[in-house]
């Protein structure tokens, strides 16, 4: 094993560890059983007007995947965002950075720790929620944007995270809403950019296709085969971690941030 990867594992099982606590597992509960919540809401007062809809399921999976994505980016956000701004608070960060691979491994175990907690909480979320429903066809396909977004989320918040170390939530927050709620709609080349326009191809493609919902709103699908789309998901992640590492290597913090 080389001493990346084994300072990464070491750092990720301590973090593991140290964030297996009452307000960690009750904030975990939070976010897997607020999806969980609506849903069955919507389930018990209009289920039938839904499933009287010829586009029933699609209407099920369009609330699954609307609220565990809000999630998915929320639980992100929450353990990736402070990657650095705990080292800051905890005046640990001088010590680390002198350390050989120091910095990569903070880094990269506290991305694994974020993605797992967040993956852990949406597939579970997601799981009961498509039995609720009863859509539970559209499980793997729904699992499966849910843990390339959990990856790709992750990946560009502990960019984030190195860029504006005291204000990376602040910025995260707004940068998610800018991508995902407007960049990701406009017809044109720039909503590649965002993680949300490649996800709802992806189910355009593995669950929708053919259905209305993709005949009447062309223009925010696309026709490229799936497999583009796992792959522009897969080097979005491993990019943005990589430049996350860049930076964090190169960077020389200030005395007033230490």
């Amino acid at each position: 094993m080389t001493p990346t990867l084994r300072g990464t594992w070491t750092v990720a099982t301590f973090e593991t560890k140290r964030s297996v606590t009452l307000a960690r597992a009750a904030l975990w509960l939070v976010l897997a059983g607020f999806p969980i919540s609506i849903v069955s809401i919507v389930y018990f007062s209009a289920r039938e007007q839904i499933n009287l809809n010829n586009d029933g399921p699609q209407i099920w999976q369009l609330l699954i995947l609307g609220l565990t994505q809000v999630m998915v980016a929320l639980s992100v956000l929450l353990w990736a965002s402070p990657a650095l701004q705990v080292e800051l608070e905890n005046r640990t960060w001088i010590y680390t950075s002198t350390r050989p691979y120091g910095r990569r491994c903070i880094l990269l175990g506290r991305y694994a720790v974020a993605v797992l907690w967040a993956s852990s909480a949406n597939v579970v979320s997601v799981l009961v929620c498509c039995f609720i429903a009863g859509v539970q066809s559209a499980a793997p396909a729904l699992l499966g944007v849910t843990l390339l977004s959990c990856f790709a989320y992750a990946s560009l918040f502990c960019l984030l995270a190195v860029m504006f170390p005291r204000r990376a939530m602040s910025v995260a927050f707004g940068l998610t809403l800018l991508l995902e709620l407007v960049v990701s709609f406009i017809p044109a080349m720039i909503h590649n950019v965002s993680i949300e326009y490649h996800l709802r191809c992806l189910l355009g493609s593995w669950i929708w296709q053919g259905t209305r919902l993709v005949k009447d709103t062309p223009m925010i699908f696309s026709g490229h085969s799936p497999w583009l789309h796992v792959f522009s998901l897969t080097a979005y992640s491993i990019i943005l971690l990589a430049v996350a590492i860049l930076v964090v290597e190169s960077r020389e913090l200030p005395t007033d941030e230490l």
